[in-house]
């Protein structure tokens, strides 16, 4: 699933894809290839009158008044379409420059310092967001030396900067930002891409699995393509799901240390695994993902590029265990919209009731009320849809009843209750259930 989870999202997501598909970003991109300076000016033009780059400012700002969440789900749908030029980093650094509460010109078009590294969208900028760890500016792109480059990732261009003047004429303090905030947005934001390259990917594959043939057969028939594309599933999910977090988080200004938990979460999940996924894709394409004239290397190049500016994952691993170990976690909770309100009091009075049996009697109340594994079918569960499941989850926490583990029976038995006969479904799914018969695996 993509990052956008509520109708209105979904409907974003897909509107935007088809209006950066539109846009035909990848044969400009292929048009500017040896082009070091190239701004791609016509897409940001398009950009700016669809308000994508500034969906998430102020609307005195001139933007959208949007959230985070609404930022990065426009900026998934366009990095699925490999959306070249500046959007990405136009989106940090107004968040950013939003956050300093600094006016920039409605004209400006701002390239980005994260304080060390490449430059972000240094072609055809006015202005350069930069700085050093606690002291942040926007000045004049002259009151920079800049040296152009055509890097690894050909849908955007960086710059080396050599220096900057953050006391020159016509700069604006930056008061608030630190490198580490700067590093943490761009990560939040960056992420969003990270995912809309791994679900093109994705899909890319196991499109091309169903139709592919080699010795007479569909390749995508053969095991080793089943598990790959497995796999790059999984991948691709924690890279959206993890992205999404980061997002939620940043919209929630009071939970400033969740959102570095988050980004540290992000940091770790989705840039390596969005390169996982791309190189996958490669590998499942065959000889022609390796061809020049195949867009998959694109999609490997910006997966690459992403993971090169945003740091050291190494780094965030070791904070999350030092969290970790500390008993820091991260807090979540769903606004399920109302969608629970017709639900929960029944569900609450069902679980009241198993709580009140001795533990001893649990299980088999749990059982008996499809509360177990609820999203299994009726009898054996409740065909609990994802709102009933979190209800269910948060009452039986609220209750402090703990469903036991049915480990390995979790993936034997839905095999049984789908494809098996009655007389199997009867064997085996309920005694499971109760622990009378425990499964291992081979």
């Amino acid at each position: 699933m993509s990052i956008g989870i509520s109708d209105e999202h979904v409907e974003l997501a897909s509107s935007l894809r088809k209006w950066a598909a539109s846009l035909q970003g990848i044969d400009a991109v292929r048009a500017a290839e040896d082009d070091a300076s190239a701004s791609y000016d016509a897409i940001w033009a398009a950009v700016g009158e669809m308000g994508v780059a500034t969906i998430a400012l102020p609307e005195a700002l001139g933007g959208g008044d949007g959230t985070v969440l609404d930022a990065v789900v426009a900026l998934e749908a366009c990095a699925h379409e490999l959306l070249p030029g500046r959007l990405l980093g136009s989106v940090v650094a107004g968040a950013l420059l939003a956050r300093a509460g600094v006016p920039v010109p409605a004209d400006a078009v701002v390239a980005l310092s994260l304080g060390s590294g490449p430059v972000w969208d240094a072609a055809g900028a006015t202005h350069l967001l930069a700085g050093s760890p606690d002291r942040w500016a926007l000045v004049p792109i002259d009151a920079a030396v800049l040296r152009a480059s055509r890097g690894l990732d050909l849908s955007r261009r960086f710059a080396t900067l050599d220096s900057v003047d953050l006391d020159g004429p016509g700069a604006v303090a930056a008061p608030g930002l630190s490198a580490e905030l700067v590093r943490r947005t761009a990560i939040t934001f960056a992420a969003a891409e990270a995912a809309g390259v791994a679900r093109w990917c994705l899909e890319t594959a196991v499109e091309y699995a169903k139709v592919r043939e080699q010795f007479g057969r569909k390749i995508g028939s053969f095991q080793a393509i089943k598990h790959l594309c497995a796999e790059m599933l999984e991948t691709a999910e924690a890279v959206t799901a993890a992205a999404w977090d980061v997002a939620a988080a940043a919209g929630d200004e009071s939970a400033d240390e969740q959102w570095a938990f988050a980004a540290d979460v992000a940091l770790v999940t989705c840039f390596d695994g969005a390169v996982e996924v791309a190189k996958s894709c490669i590998q499942v394409l065959g000889g022609i993902g390796f061809t020049f004239e195949h867009d998959a290397h694109l999609y490997l190049r910006r997966a690459l590029s992403l993971r090169g500016l945003l740091g050291d994952a190494d780094e965030a691993a070791l904070r999350l265990t030092d969290r970790a170990v500390a008993g820091v976690r991260r807090r979540l909770a769903l606004d399920l919209e109302g969608r629970d309100d017709a639900i929960r009091p029944g569900l609450r009075e069902q679980v009241a009731g198993v709580a009140a049996l001795p533990e001893d009697q649990r299980r088999t109340a749990l059982v008996e009320t499809g509360l177990l594994m609820p999203h299994w079918p009726a009898p054996y569960g409740l065909g609990a849809d994802a709102v009933q499941q979190i209800v269910i989850d948060e009452e039986l926490a609220a209750a402090e009843v703990t469903r036991p583990d049915i480990v390995i029976a979790a993936w034997a038995v839905p095999t049984i209750l789908e494809h098996g006969t009655d007389e199997q479904r009867e064997r085996f799914v309920r005694d499971s259930l109760l622990g009378d018969i425990v499964w291992c695996q081979l």
